[in-house]
């Protein structure tokens, strides 16, 4: 065995030495904070990272019995004061991906949280049309539009923890 095996094994058994399986599975029981580091929602330069936005932070955990996604999400939600037209993902790292079960995190030391504006498909589609309308009346061309780009209003709501759409129906046989 090399010199820098024996001394990786030396520090690994240093590190793990009075701590045992049954005591990890207690401490994520009990955690009280998370340490968060949020991330910025546009990826940018070479390596196509998120950039770090602030420091690392202490984020509040003792209202959740269990570690889960959905509890690092709503933990870290409620301490940023987040309103409800944002969502939070948890990232693997500074490149992501987005993390959808706890395996997939690499560790708990440190969180990557990344936020980001929810928008709807409809309301893109609507400033595309406001758009559009308003480069064709500037050409005095309005007999092309027509009905072709008439778009209706659509709302979103929440209702506990479901978010829902109110929007018009269309009547008629599909």
């Amino acid at each position: 065995m090399s010199d820098w095996n024996r001394f990786k094994n030396k520090m690994k058994e240093k590190r793990c030495k009075n701590m045992t399986k049954k005591d990890s599975v207690k401490s994520l029981k009990d955690l009280e904070t998370i340490v968060v580091q949020r991330l910025s929602a546009e990826i940018s330069g070479k390596a196509q990272k998120y950039s770090c936005s602030g420091v690392c932070e202490f984020v509040l955990f003792d209202a959740f019995d269990e570690v889960s996604i959905e509890n690092i999400k709503k933990a870290c939600m409620k301490h940023y004061g987040m309103p409800d037209t944002m969502c939070c993902d948890v990232l693997a790292g500074e490149q992501g991906p987005s993390c959808s079960s706890m395996k997939q995190l690499p560790s708990l030391k440190s969180l990557k949280v990344h936020t980001k504006k929810v928008l709807q498909m409809h309301y893109l589609a609507q400033i595309f049309t406001a758009k559009v309308k308003e480069e064709v009346v500037a050409q005095d061309n309005e007999i092309l539009l027509r009905e072709t780009f008439y778009n209706t209003k659509i709302f979103m709501g929440k209702i506990g923890e479901e978010y829902v759409t109110i929007e018009e129906s269309v009547d008629g046989t599909f």
